[in-house]
């Protein structure tokens, strides 16, 4: 089974929507999205997307603006960790 994942540090959830974002993905119909720096605190997905069914996970940065983490996937998870599964030190 060939899985198409596309990776991508965005710097802006929202910059990325208005250069073609969800044009790019119709164009390549990756499977599992990985993106990086959404400078986020609300993801709201492209209707395109939910109707292809794509589900969000998404970290949130603690501070607005800054960092965040998304994976945007057609797969089902078995589990989603939201975190490294050990404390700080």
């Amino acid at each position: 089974m060939l899985i198409r994942i596309l990776t991508w540090n965005v710097c802006g959830w929202r910059s990325i929507l208005r250069k073609g974002f969800v044009r790019q993905v119709l164009r390549f119909s990756p499977d599992i999205i990985c993106l990086q720096e959404i400078r986020t605190h609300r993801m709201e997905i492209p209707l395109q997307l939910v109707l292809l069914g794509y589900d969000v996970f998404a970290n949130y940065s603690a501070r607005r603006g800054f960092h965040g983490t998304a994976v945007i996937t057609r797969l089902r998870p078995l589990s989603v960790m939201r975190s490294l599964g050990h404390k700080k030190v």
